[in-house]
């Protein structure tokens, strides 16, 4: 993923800072609490969705494109 902080705020989880470890940069904790958070996050902000299958849309798979169309289209994730 090239941006994790983007992908952070599209889930609404932009401020949050989970662990300090005296670095400049806020870092998050790598546990059961964290990974609830992102996947609330996720469930909350970003919908499924299915119009590139009605519109006979290849679809990609690939991580790029996901995040593109997650992170920077704003749009809904693939059933």
């Amino acid at each position: 993923m090239k941006s994790i902080d983007r992908y952070l705020s599209r889930i609404g989880l932009s401020k949050l800072v989970l662990a300090e470890q005296g670095e400049d940069e806020p870092t998050f904790a790598l546990d059961r609490d964290t990974l609830a958070l992102i996947m609330a996050g996720q469930s909350r902000c970003i919908p499924f969705e299915n119009i590139d299958v009605v519109l006979k849309k290849q679809i990609s798979m690939s991580p790029a494109d996901v995040e593109k169309k997650l992170v920077d289209d704003l749009r809904g994730g693939y059933c």
